[in-house]
C-alpha cells in the first residue's frame, strides 16, 4: 500500500514539475531573445554614437584648421620693442634687439600644460631647421625667470635662443587669457603672421603648420 502511494505522490510531482517546466521554459525563452534585443539595440546606439561623436571630433578639427592655421596672420600679439626680457645669465635685454629680423616666437607660461610644450618640441626641432634655430625663439612667461631655464635644462633645446618675459605684460590680454602655449611669426615692426596653437591630441595639425611655413 504505502509503495502504491508512493508511486502515486511520485506522478503527480513529476506532472506538476513538468506542467511548471512548460510554463517557465516560453518565459525564459522570451527573456532569452528580449535580452538579446535590447543588447544588440545597446550597440547600435552605441556605434551610433561614436560614429556622432567622430563626426563632431572631425568638424571640431576642422574648425581648429580653419581659426588657427588659414586666419592666423590675423591674431595680433602684443609685444613691442620696448618690452623687457631676461635670457639664461639674468641680463635684461629690450625685445627690439633680439626681434631684429623675422622670427618664430614659441611662448608659454608656467601655468600652461607642460606636456603640451614637450609635445610641440619636436616641431620646433624641425621648424628650426626650415628657418634656422636662430630665428627660433622659445619664450616663457614666468614670474621667476630661473625656474623657466631650470624647467627647460634637462630638455637639451640646443642652440635655440631663450628668454623670460615678465607675465605682466600679458595680464589681462585676450592672448594672454588662452592659458595655452602658441607660436607666431613676427619682424622688427612686430607685426604678426602664422598664429598657430599647437594641440597635443591633434599631431596631424602641427604638420600641416609646418607645410604652410
Amino acid at each position: 500500500m504505502i509503495i502504491i502511494l508512493y508511486k502515486v505522490f511520485k506522478s503527480a510531482i513529476m506532472r506538476k514539475i513538468k506542467n511548471i517546466s512548460l510554463f517557465i521554459l516560453p518565459l525564459l525563452l522570451i527573456w532569452a531573445v528580449t535580452s538579446l534585443f535590447f543588447q544588440n539595440r545597446q550597440l547600435a546606439i552605441v556605434k551610433r554614437s561614436n560614429q556622432q561623436q567622430v563626426e563632431i571630433d572631425s568638424l571640431k578639427m576642422d574648425q581648429f584648421y580653419r581659426y588657427t592655421i588659414k586666419y592666423g596672420d590675423f591674431v595680433p600679439v602684443p609685444l613691442s620693442k620696448e618690452m623687457s626680457i631676461t635670457d639664461s645669465i639674468n641680463r635684461v635685454i629690450k625685445m627690439g634687439d633680439v626681434i631684429n629680423n623675422r622670427k618664430f616666437i614659441f611662448h608659454f607660461d608656467e601655468t600652461n600644460c607642460f606636456t603640451c610644450v614637450e609635445k610641440f618640441l619636436p616641431y620646433l626641432e624641425k621648424l628650426g631647421k626650415k628657418v634656422g634655430k636662430r630665428n627660433v625663439i622659445i619664450m616663457g612667461s614666468y614670474e621667476r625667470s630661473e625656474n623657466l631655464f631650470a624647467t627647460l635644462a634637462r630638455l637639451e633645446l640646443h642652440e635655440f635662443p631663450v628668454y623670460n618675459l615678465d607675465p605682466v605684460y600679458l595680464k589681462d590680454t585676450r592672448i594672454g587669457d588662452l592659458n595655452a602655449p602658441f607660436i607666431f611669426e613676427t619682424d622688427s615692426l612686430f607685426q604678426t603672421k602664422n598664429f598657430f596653437i599647437p594641440e597635443k591630441e591633434l599631431p596631424t595639425l602641427s604638420d600641416l603648420y609646418l607645410k604652410k611655413i
